[in-house]
C-alpha cells in the first residue's frame, strides 16, 4: 500500500465485450479480450507492470466502454489529486470491424463528461495514417484523427467528431501525440510525462510517475502492447489547492 501522497495507477484494456470485474479475462476460447479494469488505483509499479505483461492481443476496439471503465476509476479517487487519463490505441472504434461512428460518438461523449469534471486526457495514436494535422490525409484518415483529437483535451468541448462538431480548440493544447516506431513512442511518453510532471507534484513519493518510470525502460515491450489497445488512468497527488 502507499502513502496518501503517492501518485497512483489503473489500468484498463478496452476491446470486446464489456466485463465489470476487475481482472484480465477473456472470453471466446481466450480469443478475445473483454473490456475491463486490469487493476484499480495502485501505486505498486510490480502490480502495473505484472499486468501489462499478461495482456494478450484480441478483439475489438471498444473505446467508449473503456473510457466508462475509466470514469468509474476516477469516480473513486482522492479529491485532492490531479486526474489524467492516457488513452493509447492503433484501431478504429468498434466494437467488431471498421469505424464505427456509434462507438466513436459514444466514446466522445465518455471523455467529454470527464474533461467537463477536470480530468485531463492525452491520446496517443499508433495506427497507419496517424497524424495531428486533420487536413492532411485520405478522408478515413482525417475522420480517425479527428476522432483522437476529440477525445483528447485539445478540444475540451468536442460532441462528435465532424469538424463543425469539435468546438474550438484549448489554447496552446498539444494532447494528441502519433508515433510510428519504439524511439518515437519514447519521445511521446517523454513529452507527455514532462507535461504531467509540471504539475506541483509531491516529491516525496518513491514510485513518481509509475508509468513513465517503466515505459522508457521498456519502451520497445511497450510498443507490441500498445497494440492491445488500453488506457492508463493516472491519480497524481499535487499541491494545486495548497
Amino acid at each position: 500500500e502507499g502513502t496518501e501522497n503517492d501518485h497512483q495507477v489503473a489500468l484498463v484494456k478496452f476491446a470486446g465485450d464489456k466485463e465489470n470485474e476487475v481482472g484480465n479475462d477473456t472470453y471466446w476460447g481466450n480469443e478475445y479480450n473483454y473490456t475491463q479494469i486490469v487493476n484499480g488505483l495502485t501505486s505498486n509499479i510490480f502490480t502495473v507492470k505484472g499486468n501489462l505483461g499478461d495482456i494478450s492481443p484480441g478483439g475489438a476496439t471498444s473505446a467508449d466502454y473503456g473510457l466508462e471503465h475509466a470514469q468509474s476509476v476516477l469516480n473513486q479517487s482522492r479529491e485532492d489529486a490531479e486526474k489524467v487519463v492516457v488513452f493509447f490505441t492503433d484501431g478504429e472504434p468498434n466494437h467488431g470491424n471498421g469505424f464505427d461512428g456509434s462507438v466513436a460518438e459514444k466514446a466522445i461523449e465518455e471523455a467529454k463528461d470527464m474533461k467537463d469534471d477536470g480530468v485531463t486526457i492525452y491520446t496517443v495514436g499508433v495506427f497507419q495514417g496517424a497524424s495531428t494535422d486533420i487536413t492532411q490525409g485520405e478522408d478515413k484518415d482525417r475522420k480517425m484523427n479527428r476522432y483522437m483529437h476529440a477525445i483528447s483535451s485539445n478540444y475540451p468541448n468536442a460532441t462528435g467528431y465532424e469538424v463543425w462538431e469539435l468546438e474550438e480548440r484549448a489554447t496552446d493544447s498539444n494532447y494528441y501525440f502519433t508515433a510510428e516506431n519504439a524511439d518515437g513512442l519514447n519521445s511521446v511518453f517523454q513529452q507527455i510525462f514532462e507535461d504531467i510532471h509540471s504539475l506541483q507534484v509531491y516529491p516525496d513519493t518513491e514510485a513518481k510517475l509509475t508509468v513513465k518510470m517503466w515505459l522508457l525502460k521498456h519502451n520497445k515491450k511497450y510498443l507490441c502492447i500498445v497494440q492491445r489497445y488500453f488506457l492508463f488512468v493516472l491519480e497524481i497527488k499535487c499541491l494545486c489547492n495548497e
